[in-house]
């Protein structure tokens, strides 16, 4: 069954679906979150979902298997659920979001190795530096 990437209608009605996908893969990359740390942020996560300009969400059937969260050209948030990780959904949520909406930039935390190793083989380069985060951009081709 192939993924289908597209932007819903309603948010809300996926805030839980969302939160849970958010939920399962922090748990399963984000090491140096402890509980206190997971449940104060996802409680913050249907708000942070509302905000995004756009909103882009892989499925297969009725099933959601990631998101992306995109304000103007910046990725604000991509994950994928746990057990769904490695099959290329996250590619393809961030090409459609660089096609569609012409995202060119992310941060992602410093702690998290693989996250940066994604996107650098996405072709994002790091530009700045804060004590927590990394501003990455995609270099031209």
């Amino acid at each position: 069954m192939p993924v289908i990437i597209e932007e819903p209608s309603c948010r809300a009605a996926h805030h839980a679906e969302l939160s849970d996908i958010w939920e399962r893969s922090v748990r399963a990359t984000h090491h140096w979150f402890d509980e206190a740390d997971i449940r104060l942020l996802k409680a913050t996560l249907p708000a942070h979902i509302d905000a995004f300009a756009h909103l882009l969400v892989a499925r297969e059937k009725e099933k959601i298997l990631g998101f992306i969260g995109i304000h103007d050209h910046f990725m604000d948030m991509l994950f994928v659920d746990a057990d769904m990780q490695r099959r290329g959904i996250g590619t393809a949520l961030l090409h459609a979001a660089e096609r569609q909406f012409a995202v060119d930039s992310t941060s992602v935390l410093k702690d998290n190795q693989a996250a940066q190793a994604f996107y650098q083989q996405m072709g994002y380069k790091p530009i700045r530096s804060t004590e927590q985060e990394l501003l990455l951009r995609k270099e031209s081709r």
